[in-house]
């Protein structure tokens, strides 16, 4: 394991080099390797840095080029990122906190992707991520993957109303939570998108004072980013 740590701790490196590189990386198997790296792994305590390191690296590649987020999706990484943002995962928070920033690049721009992500469960895994008392880039990142994710289709909407979504996203718009800006944008973004066409979400939000909180947020200069 520890050979595979520094393998893909080096490629994690150079993929820090930008596009040019990146691309390099991708015209190997690199992608499919780290891939299955993580899944080697992923239920294991056994080689826990040669995962972060792959996680790491997969996380570079999948800030970009839409072929390479296709790549990796398709190499099977989905379930196992999932995985490692279980409850009984052994994976350490900055390992967990790279699978899901894996995971909101693949759901970015892709209502497949994003779809596939919630088929495999990540709705119930990641609104419990939202919560206070996780690092902002953790809340960012499953918030934006929420936010994909309520915007592709009346089914997975409903599946975000009946996990509670309403109920744990409506509290991070308020000050008092001290969310981040992008964040409670994204919080924002879910909302939205659950209160087209679906009558429950509409009820649920009206009884939980959602009016009362939007409103403070159509001030000049609302919201985390401007310290209110």
């Amino acid at each position: 394991a520890r050979i595979q740590e520094h393998a893909a701790g080096t490629l994690r490196n150079l993929a820090s080099g930008g596009e040019e590189v990146k691309a390099r990386i991708a015209s190997t198997a690199a992608p499919e390797m780290l891939v299955t790296l993580t899944q080697y792994v992923a239920a294991t305590t056994m080689g826990a840095s040669a995962r972060h390191e792959a996680v790491a690296a997969l996380a570079s590649l999948t800030d970009g080029s839409e072929e390479r987020k296709a790549r990796i999706a398709c190499a099977g990484a989905i379930r196992p990122l999932l995985a490692l943002l279980s409850i009984n995962s052994p994976a350490s928070a900055d390992t967990q906190e790279q699978a899901a920033r894996i995971l909101r690049n693949l759901a970015s721009g892709s209502k497949k992707r994003a779809h596939s992500i919630a088929s495999a469960g990540a709705i119930k895994l990641l609104l419990p991520l939202t919560r206070s008392g996780v690092s902002v880039g953790m809340q960012e990142s499953a918030t934006r993957i929420l936010m994909e994710v309520s915007a592709v289709d009346t089914w997975l909407k409903h599946d975000l109303e009946s996990a509670g979504a309403i109920d744990v996203l409506l509290p991070l718009l308020k000050p008092s939570r001290g969310a981040s800006a992008a964040t409670q944008e994204h919080a924002a973004g879910v909302l939205r998108n659950l209160a087209v066409g679906s009558k429950d979400s509409i009820v649920k939000m009206l009884s939980a004072n959602a009016i009362e909180v939007l409103v403070l947020l159509l001030k000049p200069g609302a919201g985390a980013s401007a310290g209110t």
